[in-house]
């Protein structure tokens, strides 16, 4: 079978986006050509037998596809229900808006831009999102880095809500965005042996990345992340 069969085939299957594989495919951000690649399929065609709606995933073609990319539920591969990734965050019913209707959305990083959404008040949101869950939100940020995969990946979108009383109302165990007087970061927060006057901020990913105790006096600001997106 030709490249060029290949693409035509491919185009159809575009076409229909009749079988839940695709959703991985999208997320890889791959065409069906790569993604078959990715995997190391000699036969490209079983591929696109499954994506056409003639075939189901077998249980090796999930345990091949899960060698390589291992943070992908074996049941979803296999029968489409569940969450699709390992700590998957929320998929979101949701709507956006270009009216002003929903929670606004700037397309910054909380990392490095944040401040500009807090404190430049011409900055324009980029759209607003209809998630009736997070409608309490302040707003949409995008996360960066990788010290909270697999829970929030680079390039998630998060919605915050700030915290006002975050002294006495930080529930620990749970993921805030924080703002200090030298870092802004996603963690979760959990109690410091240092003593009431600390916090320790703890990472999903521990490969890489230590816990880390923060002096409350340093943090100025405090938002609990209410939950992320990987699909707007």
């Amino acid at each position: 079978m030709n490249d060029l069969t290949l693409y035509n085939m491919k185009k159809e299957i575009d076409k229909k986006e009749s079988h839940y594989l695709n959703k991985l495919i999208d997320y890889l951000q791959m065409s069906t050509n790569e993604f078959s690649n990715s995997i190391g399929l000699e036969r490209p065609d079983r591929l696109y037998n499954i994506l056409n709606g003639r075939n189901g995933v077998s249980s090796d073609l999930a345990n091949i596809i899960i060698s390589r990319y291992n943070n992908v539920e074996y049941l979803w591969l296999i029968t489409g229900k569940g969450l699709m990734l390992k700590g998957e965050c929320d998929l979101p019913e949701y709507s956006i808006s270009e009216n002003g209707d929903g929670v606004p959305y700037y397309n910054v990083d909380f990392t490095l831009g944040f401040d500009l959404v807090e404190n430049d008040q011409t900055l324009i949101p980029a759209y607003h999102i209809k998630f009736p869950k997070y409608r309490d939100a302040l707003c949409w940020v995008n996360a960066t880095g990788d010290s909270m995969t697999p829970l929030i990946n680079h390039g998630d979108m998060v919605a915050l809500k700030r915290l006002d009383n975050w002294r006495d109302g930080v529930l620990f165990g749970e993921v805030y965005a924080i703002v200090t007087n030298d870092f802004r970061t996603i963690k979760k927060i959990r109690k410091s042996a240092r003593g009431e006057e600390y916090f320790l901020f703890v990472p999903e990913n521990t490969d890489g990345f230590d816990d880390q105790e923060v002096l409350k006096d340093s943090i100025l600001t405090v938002y609990k992340v209410l939950g992320c997106s990987k699909i707007l």
